[in-house]
């Protein structure tokens, strides 16, 4: 690793102590996985709900590290949540220490304390942006496996290959917003797509979207909840209307390609709304590349310290939203 990237060092492993080493019960998902890791005999007797690779790290640990084996799971993950996105900063990103900076405020706590498998697909889905780029098909498949397998739903990742990495269609990109709010207007669209797609899929996909059907039709807990007109989603819809505006203003190769899955994420939050879980955890997952697009965005002007500046404020408030705000207003 050359010296410009040698504070990652440093950095990702107070990440992974902080994380694996977080108390259990201080983030909503840890007890549930406390039980799931406690109920575990064999990989041949696995209940498949969770993803095999939860199970597979779950019997690794358990044969390495006998009576300390729950608390090596969470590790394990925090060391491959951690990891792969901060491997995928250094490759994708020209202002690492920016991208991190936002890792850190929006997603850190999310995927690497409380959604520990999705934190790990994202990861990799980062590694594979280089690979759309490249055409390189068959390493962007492996990827999307391998992520796949952490998390179900990383198998949207298949459709992001077939975007054109080197050119933009400006008036359908700066639609792709506008169409999904309509969507989320009109749900009979979105329902009659997803009933035609529930058949198609394998039985562990089929059978979780039907599930998540019935809890979002009796309005349980957190799954008839969603706000189309919340900070977070609305300040960067109008920053994804600005990045593809001056698309060719932006310096990365790769820049061009983040741009166009940012606004699919922000269609999918709309089209999908009438199913909030569905809508947040494909929208949360596409929405990854925000931590490289919005540190690179500020490369495009001449004042770069200011524009720095102006991202951090952006950042710091919209954590303090999401922290604070969101649990008071629940926006």
């Amino acid at each position: 690793m050359s010296k410009r990237f040698i504070y990652i060092i440093p950095i990702g492993i107070i990440l992974i102590l902080i994380a694996g080493l977080r108390p259990v019960g201080l983030d909503r998902d840890s007890l549930a996985y406390v039980n799931a890791i406690n109920s575990f005999t064999s990989l041949f007797e696995s209940n498949f709900n969770l993803e095999p690779s939860f199970w597979l790290i779950v019997a690794i640990n358990k044969y390495l590290f006998g009576n300390y084996y729950v608390r090596m799971v969470f590790i394990t993950y925090a060391i491959l949540g951690v990891f792969f996105k901060l491997y995928g900063i250094k490759k994708l990103s020209l202002l690492p220490l920016l991208s991190i900076f936002i890792y850190i405020s929006y997603y850190f706590i999310l995927h690497e304390m409380t959604q520990i498998r999705v934190g790990v697909a994202c990861g990799i889905f980062l590694l594979a942006i280089p690979d759309i780029f490249n055409r390189n098909l068959k390493a962007y498949l492996l990827k999307t496996i391998l992520a796949t397998l952490f998390h179900y739903s990383a198998i949207v990742m298949v459709s992001m290959y077939f975007m054109n990495p080197t050119k933009l269609n400006k008036k359908f990109y700066l639609a792709i917003p506008l169409l999904g709010l309509v969507f989320a207007f009109v749900p009979y669209i979105g329902k009659t797509l997803l009933n035609i797609l529930i058949p198609l899929l394998p039985n562990i996909l089929s059978n979780k979207l039907l599930i998540y059907q019935q809890l979002t039709e009796l309005g349980v807990g957190d799954f008839n909840k969603i706000n189309f007109f919340n900070l977070y989603y609305t300040s960067i819809t109008i920053l994804y209307l600005f990045f593809v505006l001056n698309y060719s203003k932006f310096k990365s190769k790769y820049d061009l390609i983040l741009i166009k899955i940012l606004g699919w994420a922000i269609f999918v939050w709309y089209f999908f709304s009438f199913m909030p879980v569905l809508s947040f955890r494909v929208s949360e997952f596409l929405g990854i590349v925000i931590i490289i697009l919005l540190a690179d965005s500020v490369l495009i002007f001449k004042d770069k310290i200011i524009a720095s500046e102006i991202v951090i404020i952006y950042i710091a408030l919209n954590s303090i939203n999401m922290v604070f705000i969101h649990r008071l207003l629940n926006l």
